[in-house]
């Protein structure tokens, strides 16, 4: 059950304390972090796909669906040549996570035993910047993208993949081509 969206700065810790503004600003604004990357690139595919999800959820099989017929699934997987961290040099792009548990049974918490492929789609998310000055997370040209059915990822059968493994079965695209592609 999707949590309802909170309206900052509506809530204060204790009614009295910090917003939750206060909250996203100390907890969220390193953008390169991997697990905020992440998010972030979920965000960004809904937007750019003119999804209005109503909230996040961290433990759903899949990162979105798509409103069409078939209702299909995305994954959507970050990756970036800056971290948050210091680096004598950019990072290699790799997607990990490809394969999880699906969910069989919320209430009581049951999942299959045997990690799968969970979604239809696949969109792979690489900020290019490997400047750590000039990374900016909001300028779509830092971005590519690559989509690929489940079918071109599962061939594959492992639960990570190097960028130069994903460019052999699917194509970089900018921001603006997202939507067609998918």
């Amino acid at each position: 059950m999707p949590m309802p969206r909170l309206y900052p700065p509506e809530r204060r810790l204790d009614g009295r304390l910090g917003t939750t503004v206060d909250f996203w600003q100390w907890a969220f604004s390193d953008l390169r972090s991997n697990n905020v990357r992440g998010v972030l690139a979920e965000w960004i595919v809904a937007q750019l796909l003119g999804l209005s999800p109503e909230t996040r959820g961290s433990w759903d099989d899949f990162d979105l669906i798509l409103p069409d017929p078939d209702g299909r699934k995305i994954e959507v997987k970050a990756s970036a040549y800056v971290q948050a961290w210091p680096q004598k040099k950019p990072s290699i792009i790799q997607f990990t996570g490809l394969k999880g548990h699906r969910w069989i049974d919320h209430e009581q918490r049951r999942h299959t035993a045997e990690k799968t492929y969970n979604a239809d789609i696949y969109i792979f998310c690489v900020q290019t910047m490997e400047v750590p000055e000039s990374w900016d997370a909001f300028d779509l040209r830092q971005w590519d993208f690559y989509v690929a059915p489940r079918s071109d990822v599962a061939i594959k059968g492992t639960s990570s993949l190097r960028l130069s493994t994903v460019e052999s079965f699917a194509k970089r695209i900018s921001a603006d081509q997202l939507r067609r592609a998918v």
